[in-house]
């Protein structure tokens, strides 16, 4: 549905867009590339796949498609909406429209009818990210509490059989709906995404004899991904220091508990292969 939605805003919109409002413009690079490690979360679902991987049919061919397949639908989409909104509204008339801006930028072709339809599209497409990301978090918790490195409830089952951590999870993601604005939610979630992929890179580093990737391509990776996490921090610490506590405060936290976890359990770091099942040490 939500495709469809953007769809129909990128075909018929194409047909409204001023062009003089796409040229580059050098004295926005800084806010271009602020905007793209906002954006990172955009791109967050492929990671989201992997953490269903043990739930999937033919985890080692599909996976690797299904990565790909979001990667290439997600860019091609992401351009042209984007494309046609900056392009019928501009910059000026995006930055006025805050939250609601695509469809502000739907009025001009599509009228009051646009509005509805891409607010609509945009709650189904909110509440499918969420769906997806509270599913993969919690799953990811439930596989580390049945190895024993998280607390029991994590495994445990509640209301309707599903994992407790599901439950702690989505409340811990409303907290931060709550305490914070859009664009410090976005910068929350990115931030943290971005942090798994650096790890999720590093550890591709050090596995790379037995991956067959390329150190090169897995360097460069760490390098950018590095830049863009650098530039959101800073960007948060000039504009929006709440999310930046937040942010600061959720790895503290998280640290903390570890530790804690690790002292109270007398675990140490694991070579794979060696994750001890739930009553195991």
């Amino acid at each position: 549905m939500k495709i469809g939605i953007l769809a129909l805003f990128a075909a018929v919109g194409a047909f409204y867009v001023d062009p003089a409002r796409l040229r580059p413009d050098p004295q926005r690079l800084t806010a271009t590339v602020y905007a793209a490690s906002l954006f990172f979360l955009s791109y967050t679902g492929f990671g989201l796949i992997t953490n269903a991987s043990e739930n999937i049919e033919d985890p080692k061919r599909n996976v690797p498609r299904a990565i790909y397949l979001s990667l290439l639908v997600a860019t091609v989409v992401y351009v042209f909406v984007a494309a046609v909104a900056d392009g019928t509204l501009g910059p000026e008339g995006l930055a006025r429209a805050e939250e609601y801006a695509l469809a502000e930028a739907a009025k001009p072709f599509l009228g009051r009818a646009g509005f509805v339809l891409v607010s609509l599209g945009a709650l189904v497409s909110t509440a499918s990210a969420l769906n997806a990301t509270i599913y993969g978090g919690a799953n990811a918790a439930y596989a580390l509490a049945k190895k024993g490195f998280l607390p029991e409830s994590f495994e445990r089952k509640a209301w309707k059989s599903e994992p407790e951590g599901l439950y702690i999870t989505a409340a811990l993601g409303l907290a931060a709906a709550l305490l914070l604005n859009l664009e410090g939610v976005a910068a929350v979630c990115s931030a943290t995404f971005i942090v798994i992929y650096l790890v999720v890179i590093a550890s591709h580093y050090k596995l790379i004899n037995l991956t067959k990737g390329s150190r090169v391509v897995v360097a460069a990776s760490f390098i950018v991904v590095s830049l863009v996490l650098a530039v959101l921090l800073y960007n948060q610490y000039t504009g929006n220091p709440r999310a930046l506590a937040f942010i600061a405060g959720a790895y503290a936290s998280a640290a903390i508990l570890e530790y804690l976890l690790g002292r109270r359990k007398g675990r140490s770091m694991l070579a794979r292969g060696q994750w001890p099942r739930r009553g195991e040490g």
